[in-house]
């Protein structure tokens, strides 16, 4: 079919790998790609931090210093919250 009798949602899928005037599988699996990276993204912005996993990049994790530990308290208690808490924590060992 001519590119000029596709519907818009046929235009949109087209476009989406060469050749672009045409409907071909490598628009379908870039499509499926998208969809894919996309899925991935969702899930981990819906899932709070103390449900992920540790991030391979950072290495094994190391205990907090003195200094750190008081900066946890501290913002904890600024916070109204008797313990520093994972995210207290993780906000102190990023200082």
């Amino acid at each position: 079919m001519p590119y000029e009798k596709y519907s818009a949602k046929q235009k949109k899928i087209a476009n989406v790998a060469p050749p672009f005037n045409k409907i071909t599988g490598a628009d379908f699996a870039m499509l499926q790609k998208k969809k894919k990276k996309k899925k991935k993204v969702n899930n981990m912005a819906k899932k709070p931090v103390w449900d992920k996993p540790r991030p391979k990049g950072l290495g094994k994790s190391k205990k907090l210093t003195p200094a750190q530990k008081a900066k946890a308290k501290a913002r904890a208690k600024a916070n109204g919250r008797k313990y520093p808490n994972l995210v207290d924590n993780m906000w102190a060992a990023s200082r």
